[in-house]
């Protein structure tokens, strides 16, 4: 008798050992994180492509992903790898005409919770050279960083000039190819910047103010 109770103990051990191993996920379930949720563009009909932009692919664990667009117009590059990596994600708009144009990118991973992952990416194709978006001197004294808007004429914004740290508000026109702004920082005089469209995503300039007699700027979209 006591040999048969051993034997039901061990069979009812292994029972429980059998079920609680089935319990245990065999593969670990990851996030695949994509970073930013979409990505917006603007280009001028029959004008240069805008800047490239950049996906961040990321997730807790080590993962191989891969990525493809719907669309004809979007390039990735590269289209997989590893954790953590950046995507360029660059628009061509040769032969779109006036509109507004979707497309979206897919990344799937191995492994992972929420894969596919899809993002969507716009293309607005506007009749001359966008204004509007993030715009930067880097290749000149000095420093500039303008956070631009426009609707019709009218131009509005806000920037920093990096020498010194000066926060300003930007008010101003635009009429074709050339811009008038005025930055105004919170206290003290303003500064005058006259530019004018050197391409599609550069504007050369004049700024006028504080410390800068008519400095030349160069100015590149973000």
């Amino acid at each position: 008798m006591p040999d048969r109770r051993r034997v039901a103990l061990l069979v009812l051990g292994l029972a429980v050992f059998g079920g609680a191993c089935s319990g245990y996920p065999g593969e670990p379930q990851y996030r695949l994180n994509v970073e930013p949720e979409s990505l917006a563009f603007v280009a001028r009909q029959g004008g240069q492509s805008p800047p490239a932009r950049f996906f961040t692919v990321s997730s807790e664990g080590v993962i191989a992903w891969s990525a493809f667009a719907d669309v004809p117009w979007l390039s990735l590059e590269p289209g997989g790898g590893g954790v953590p990596q950046s995507v360029l994600v660059t628009p061509d708009n040769r032969g779109l005409v006036l509109g507004t144009y979707r497309g979206h990118v897919t990344f799937t991973a191995a492994h992972t919770s929420n894969s596919p992952a899809s993002v969507v990416v716009r293309l607005d194709i506007v009749a001359q050279a966008p204004l509007a978006g993030r715009w930067v001197a880097l290749e000149s004294a000095p420093v500039l960083s303008l956070d631009l808007r426009d609707s019709s004429t009218v131009v509005a914004g806000t920037g920093l000039l990096v020498v010194g740290s000066i926060p300003f508000t930007v008010a101003g026109v635009r009429t074709a190819d050339t811009v008038a702004m005025t930055l105004m920082p919170d206290s003290g005089t303003g500064y005058r910047l006259t530019s004018f469209f050197a391409g599609d995503n550069v504007m050369r300039g004049l700024l006028v103010g504080p410390g800068y007699p008519g400095d030349s700027v160069v100015i590149f979209r973000q």
